[in-house]
């Protein structure tokens, strides 16, 4: 009885772990992104938001970009640290593609609507959109090395 209880403890932890990884590592490169904005918007003679840069169609596709290669990069770091599957459920494979983005999706919603309502400019990281897509990214890496390793 104890066994179970300590695997299901470790296994908790561990997604808790790599949920924390992945939080971490996107706040990271939101904060990348708006200074990058910031700094151009200093230099730069128009005045326009962060909100405004990270939707106009000429940035869009590199912060798209830069969350995919984030997302990879964490997985590539996680898988390394952590070679194993968090939860085996025999022939279920990957259903961390459907469980990281909706989760990365609705806390990167949750910082948008904050980041809203204190009166500042949310980009397009702070969307459930970005966050899906950098989870997706990290989800999928992860698969690919954890089947590759088997």
């Amino acid at each position: 009885m104890l066994a179970i209880i300590e695997s299901l403890v470790g296994a908790l932890l561990m997604v808790i772990l790599e949920l924390f990884l992945n939080i971490v590592v996107y706040g990271i490169l939101y904060n990348i992104v708006r200074l990058i904005s910031a700094s151009m918007k200093a230099a730069g003679d128009t005045v326009e938001s962060l909100a405004d840069a990270a939707k106009t169609p000429k940035t869009q596709p590199l912060i798209i970009t830069l969350l995919i290669v984030g997302g990879i990069l964490v997985a590539l770091a996680i898988s390394f640290t952590f070679p194993k599957r968090v939860f085996n459920f025999g022939s279920i494979t990957g259903i961390s593609l459907l469980i990281t983005p909706l989760l990365l999706g609705m806390f990167t919603s949750f910082i948008g609507r904050w980041e809203k309502s204190h009166n500042k400019a949310p980009s397009f990281m702070a969307t459930f959109l970005g966050g899906a897509i950098f989870g997706l990214a990290a989800a999928g890496t992860r698969l690919i090395f954890i089947v590759q390793s088997q």
